[in-house]
């Protein structure tokens, strides 16, 4: 099992996810979001190594979105298990 190193605030940093997953050929377990604050108030939020993005004006509407995004772009496949943010 390969482990992704965190931070000190526990999570993982872009350039460590897609060392870890490259050339592993393996189903990923987790799915890690890069979500940002827009200067209008609302946030996005981008899959780190997959075509996933979506947008809210809410935290509470984002997270229902990413889980929408993410049921709709594994349709025909396993999801991840896991999807947490960067």
């Amino acid at each position: 099992m390969h482990l992704i190193p965190k931070n000190e605030f526990g999570l993982y940093s872009k350039q460590d996810y897609e060392e870890s997953k490259v050339g592993r050929g393996e189903r990923m377990k987790e799915l890690v979001f890069d979500v940002i604050q827009e200067t209008d108030g609302g946030f996005t939020a981008e899959a780190l190594g997959e075509s996933i993005f979506t947008q809210a004006d809410s935290r509470d509407e984002l997270k229902a979105n990413v889980r929408e995004a993410v049921q709709g772009f594994y349709f025909y496949s396993d999801a991840p298990s896991s999807v947490c943010r960067s």
